[in-house]
């Protein structure tokens, strides 16, 4: 099967945090993995089971003509390849509402258990005003209560993309302690901060953290070094700074295929990408197995982000002006591929391989070659 060699990533400074569970807590997951898997996590502190879980990131903004029979397909197809949850990144356009309306009675309607929560886009939400946050609040409470939410330790799951922007109350601190302050403290609150790691302990609103930039090897560029690239390739080596820091809080670990984004002044401004080479997915993937006992959920990026390249779900709905990289390069070999190491990372061990397959991905073109395009070559290209 043949994938597109392009793929991109939402571009800002990385974060990483996990949890470093104590070992009462590490048997009673071992243990819960023997048993039938239950989505519905409760408490740590209550001794009860916390399953393992990999998720999706699913970009609502491409999502503008979907029904709910598109929403089923996509969690059919994802629950066929041992992913649990579709994490859905919404923004300020009013349409999206419906979109994410019709997402959870499309889960309902299934019935298989598939879960679904919120990424609250803070690239385009704003957080300025009192108004703002008490917008952020309606979007959780909108599906705090609905059977396919997802709950993590006995709460309903909530994450963001950044949000150390957000000014209302003088800080983001007191913006995002508000908002969860408003919900009653009665949401599960593992966002994606690009800040200083070191601050991260003293944020009284965090239930954990999402450390987006982790999947791909960011600190290197075109005057890397063979030995700092041969490192990366070893290891991202962004989770262990935020799981020293925070060991009773949860960690979403991210792993994603690939990086590649190609848009010019006159749209977003986009241009670069990251080193996906040297089986990047599959060695993350490895990875986050080997480290089973500190990361609670894995989540992918992405189901469908075409504009950021790194799609492994089906081309479907509506593409960000991405047609150029997109069109005719399927990349569901990366979603068989999921299937695998999901279930390793979920079980602790991986499953018997069936029958041998192989997947590749390459370059569609030579290095070296020059588009007839006004924008120009990527940054990182030639990394």
């Amino acid at each position: 099967m043949e994938l597109d060699a392009n793929a991109d990533v939402q571009a800002n400074p990385s974060m990483n945090q996990a949890v470093e569970m104590n070992l009462e807590v590490k048997n009673a997951i071992e243990a819960a993995m023997n048993d039938t898997f239950n989505m519905f996590a409760a408490t740590m502190d209550s001794g009860e089971r916390v399953p393992k879980l990999v998720v999706a990131h699913h970009m609502v903004g491409n999502t503008y003509p979907y029904t709910v029979e598109d929403w089923k397909r996509d969690i059919q197809l994802a629950s066929s390849h041992s992913i649990d949850g579709f994490v859905l990144n919404v923004g300020r356009d009013d349409w999206m509402t419906a979109r994410v309306d019709d997402a959870y009675a499309a889960a309902q309607s299934v019935g298989n258990g598939f879960k679904l929560c919120l990424s609250l886009d803070m690239t385009s939400l704003p957080c300025a005003t009192l108004q703002d946050v008490q917008t952020l609040q309606h979007w959780v409470s909108r599906y705090a209560h609905h059977p396919n939410q997802l709950i993590y330790r006995g709460k309903p799951l909530v994450s963001t993309f950044a949000g150390e922007g957000c000014t209302y109350g003088g800080s983001f601190a007191t913006a995002w302690t508000e908002f969860k302050k408003g919900l009653g403290g009665n949401i599960h609150f593992v966002p994606s901060l690009f800040t200083n790691p070191a601050i991260l302990n003293t944020l009284p609103f965090l239930d954990g953290i999402f450390n987006w930039n982790g999947g791909w090897p960011t600190q290197l560029n075109e005057q890397s070094s063979a030995s700092q690239i041969e490192q990366a390739i070893n290891s991202l080596n962004t989770d262990a700074l935020l799981l020293s820091g925070m060991s009773d809080k949860t960690y979403i670990a991210a792993v994603s295929p690939w990086f590649f984004t190609h848009y010019g002044p006159d749209t977003w401004n986009k241009n670069w990408i990251y080193r996906g080479d040297d089986w990047l997915f599959a060695k993350r993937w490895e990875e986050l197995i080997g480290m089973h006992d500190r990361v609670g959920i894995v989540e992918v990026i992405s189901w469908n982000d075409y504009g950021e390249s790194h799609y492994i779900g089906p081309i479907a709905g509506a593409q960000p002006n991405s047609q150029a990289w997109v069109d005719g390069f399927d990349h569901q070999g990366w979603l068989e591929m999921t299937s695998y190491y999901a279930q390793a990372f979920k079980t602790g061990s991986f499953p018997v391989i069936a029958e041998d397959k192989v997947f590749v991905w390459a370059r569609p073109h030579p290095k070296d070659a020059s588009a007839p395009d006004h924008v120009p070559r990527p940054q990182f290209a030639d990394l």
